[in-house]
C-alpha cells in the first residue's frame, strides 16, 4: 500500500472557499477605506470653514484695533475732519465729537461706514471689511478719590465692529465683535 500524499486528503473545495473569504474582505477593506475618504474629505471641509471664519474674527478685531488708534490719535495729535464725515477716521472723530457735544444722543450706536481704509483684498475674489458702531456711555466713575472736576473724568465707549468676508463665489462670512474703552483724560 501506498501512502497518500496531503495533497490528496484536501477537498476539492477547499481553494473556492479561500478565494470567497479574500473577495470578502477586499470588499469590507474598500468600504472601510471609502468610508475613511469621505471623513477626511468632511474634515477638510470643517477645517477650511473654520478658517475662514477664524479670518472674518480677525477681520472684526481689526476694526477694534483701528478705531483705538483713532481714538489715540484724536487725542494726541488730532487730524483736521469734516464734522459731517460718516464714514472711515474722519466719521470716527466726527462721531466722538457728535456724541459728546449732544448728549440726548446718549445710548444709541452711531454708526461709522466703510471706507477704503476699512477694506482689504488679501488675495483676489477675496475682500474684507468692518463697519463701527460707536455709542458713548458717559463719563468713567472714579472712586476712592477726594472730588474731581467732571471734565477731567474719561470717556467710557462702547465700540462694536461688524466685519464681513465675501469670495467671489458668494460665499460671505460675518463676525461682531465689541469692547469698552476708555479714553485718556483731556488735559
Amino acid at each position: 500500500m501506498t501512502p497518500r500524499s496531503p495533497r490528496s486528503l484536501q477537498h476539492p473545495e477547499a481553494g473556492g472557499i479561500t478565494i470567497l473569504v479574500t473577495f470578502m474582505l477586499l470588499v469590507l477593506l474598500t468600504v472601510a477605506a471609502l468610508a475613511l475618504s469621505r471623513n477626511a474629505l468632511r474634515e477638510l471641509i470643517v477645517a477650511g470653514t473654520s478658517r475662514q471664519g477664524t479670518e472674518a474674527r480677525e477681520i472684526a478685531d481689526s476694526g477694534l484695533d483701528y478705531t483705538i488708534y483713532w481714538m489715540i490719535q484724536e487725542k494726541e495729535n488730532r487730524p483736521t475732519v469734516d464734522p459731517n464725515a460718516t464714514t472711515g477716521y474722519q466719521g470716527l472723530i466726527a462721531a466722538m465729537d457728535k456724541l459728546r457735544n449732544q448728549p440726548e444722543l446718549g445710548g444709541r450706536y452711531y454708526t461709522i461706514n466703510t471706507d477704503s481704509s476699512m477694506t482689504y483684498t488679501p488675495a483676489p475674489g477675496k475682500t474684507g471689511s468692518f463697519d463701527l458702531q460707536l455709542l458713548r456711555m458717559g463719563k468713567l466713575p472714579i472712586v476712592l478719590t477726594s472730588q474731581i472736576d467732571e471734565r477731567l473724568k474719561p470717556d467710557l465707549w462702547a465700540i462694536r465692529s461688524d466685519a464681513n468676508l465675501t469670495y467671489s463665489g458668494g460665499l460671505n462670512f460675518q463676525n461682531s465683535r465689541e469692547m469698552w474703552v476708555s479714553t485718556t483724560i483731556k488735559q
